[in-house]
């Protein structure tokens, strides 16, 4: 599972911004080389935001996809409230987590220093990057002892 702050790079008319559908591509992509299946609900669930459905759906639909994977990952969850709700319900259900930072986050901060504590509810990972390179080389050496080859 993959979790994205997907409508903090929409526009008005709910088109995503290119570089933030590349970048999230890069880490799925990362994510499929390790033989992972990958969800990112605004991809899988919502068509990149033309699909709406009524809250009851879409709290069932993600609980269902979080209670399947094996590892969820955060990119950049600061940046979205969705992204932070999933990752309480994925502490809430035990789930390992890795959260991916940008190197820029003030890792202090009362909410950097939140995902750093998820680790007292569950097996959690944070990654800090400088850039994608950077990121899918610290991601690949995370995501192996998940790996299933």
């Amino acid at each position: 599972y993959i979790a994205v702050p997907f409508t903090s790079h929409v526009d008005k008319e709910g088109v995503a911004e290119e570089s933030f559908v590349e970048f999230i591509n890069e880490i799925d992509s990362t994510v499929k080389e390790l033989k992972f299946s990958t969800y990112i609900a605004y991809r899988d669930f919502f068509k990149w935001g033309k699909i709406t459905f009524n809250p009851d759906t879409v709290f069932e639909k993600f609980k269902l996809e979080l209670e399947s994977a094996k590892v969820v990952l955060a990119v950049n969850p600061n940046e979205g409230t969705s992204t932070n709700l999933i990752l309480g319900i994925s502490a809430a259900l035990k789930k390992d987590i890795v959260i991916l930072l940008n190197h820029q986050f003030e890792k202090e901060s009362l909410v950097g220093l939140m995902y750093q504590g998820l680790k007292n509810m569950t097996n959690t990972t944070v990654i800090f990057y400088t850039d994608i390179n950077d990121l899918k080389i610290k991601l690949r050496r995370t995501l192996k002892k998940y790996s299933r080859s």
